[in-house]
């Protein structure tokens, strides 16, 4: 299975932000949303096309967005829920 990641593109003012959305495309990416006021493009990629995405004319800088792992958060709830079950019938509520 080919890993993929969350990226944020931000793109240069002085550059065509759709020729520059046409080229990461051709670089990989997938794109998500562009967001022409902030310029910035997101989307996703697989992590071995980030370098050439920020070889193309008008990237300022390609951003990983880093996931956040839902099983440990299952585990932290389980783990409050099983303390606050406990705490709330010791103090009989």
């Amino acid at each position: 299975m080919t890993q993929v990641i969350s990226v944020n593109i931000s793109v240069d003012e002085t550059s065509d932000l759709d020729q520059t959305v046409e080229a990461l495309v051709d670089a990989g990416l997938r794109v998500n949303r562009v967001l022409p006021a902030l310029r910035v493009v997101t989307g996703s990629a697989e992590p071995r096309t980030l370098q050439d995405m920020s070889f193309v004319p008008g990237v300022l800088h390609v951003n990983e967005e880093h996931a956040v792992r839902a099983a440990r958060f299952g585990s932290f709830l389980r783990r409050y829920r099983s303390h606050t079950s406990h705490t709330s019938q010791s103090q009989g509520y």
